[in-house]
């Protein structure tokens, strides 16, 4: 009687519901799939998992807090009866699927206005994901009063300024470089430009290409790295250059390739920060500082190529 007590089996935590109750994982995941596609999340991934997990796990974007995949716990579904999962894929999507309404008046939203609202949701979210917790977004009709300025950061009232139509027209990568340049702003804090301070936080936030009108559009420079990447703009192929990291288009004339070397050569030699240390050097040598000698920069960058300051 003492063995028949102790060894008996245990109850399970959660009763299997009976088989013709259940989906077939299968099902379940076609199911999904189109809810996902109905609501706009069709670019979010569908899988099973191992996980013991009850109901739906949603994984989301570490910035931006989009959903990035559901996850169906493979446990759950050999339990639950077909009610319980349909209740908790509902639940799920109606957690992650965009605004349609408005909060305020409960009033349909536009296709526009809802771009409006998500990419808003989105800056937001990179904001405080990026330590800027205390800086707000705000989406107006004009930046700084200008029709052409996509985005811009407000030091004083800590507040990044994003132009409405950008947010209703312009696609994605677009819009999500433009967040991350003017985080990158808010980062570097004020007085600091396009420098080499802003650039650094603007690779550690992502942002692939931190040139100065980097507003979801790619240059033919790749900055990050310190070397030269161009684009196959024109089909003809990407070869590698002499140097490593670095590539060529081989569509391009070569005195079109030429040119643009002189000038990534010219905007390199033109860096404030070199130019600075040049006329320090400058003075060390003829103790005499920069601006009262009467020559120009082009010739202090003459007398460096020529060792002179050395």
């Amino acid at each position: 009687m003492q063995a028949d007590q102790l060894f008996k089996p245990l109850p399970s935590r959660t009763p299997y519901a009976p088989a013709e109750e259940r989906y077939k994982p299968s099902d379940v995941l076609a199911k999904l799939r189109q809810w996902l596609n109905n609501v706009g999340l069709s670019r979010t991934a569908v899988k099973l998992t191992t996980s013991h997990r009850e109901s739906v796990t949603i994984r989301t974007n570490k910035w931006t807090g989009e959903a990035e995949s559901f996850e169906v716990s493979q446990m759950w579904l050999l339990r639950a009866n077909r009610d319980k999962v349909d209740r908790a894929l509902e639940a799920a999507v109606d957690r992650a699927k965009p605004r349609t309404t408005d909060p305020r008046t409960g009033a349909p939203l536009s296709e526009a206005e809802q771009r409006e609202t998500k990419y808003g949701t989105i800056a937001a979210n990179y904001l405080r994901n990026a330590g800027l917790s205390e800086w707000r977004v705000q989406v107006q009709d004009t930046v700084n009063g200008k029709d052409g300025t996509l985005g811009a950061a407000d030091y004083g009232a800590k507040t990044i300024l994003l132009q409405r139509n950008h947010l209703r027209t312009a696609d994605r990568d677009a819009i999500i470089s433009t967040i991350q340049h003017e985080a990158a702003h808010a980062k570097a804090g004020q007085g600091n430009g396009h420098n080499h301070i802003w650039k650094h936080e603007a690779v550690l936030l992502g942002l692939s290409n931190p040139t100065a009108n980097s507003f979801g559009q790619e240059n033919d420079r790749q900055l990050r790295a310190g070397t030269a990447k161009v684009k196959d703009v024109a089909g003809g192929g990407v070869a590698r250059g002499p140097h490593r990291g670095q590539f060529v288009d081989r569509a391009k004339p070569r005195e079109v390739r030429q040119e643009e070397a002189r000038e990534r050569k010219a905007a390199r030699a033109l860096d404030p920060e070199m130019i600075e240390a040049l006329k320090l050097k400058y003075l060390k040598k003829f103790k005499q500082p920069f601006d009262e000698s009467g020559l120009s920069i082009p010739e202090l960058l003459q007398m460096a190529a020529r060792r002179e300051l050395d």
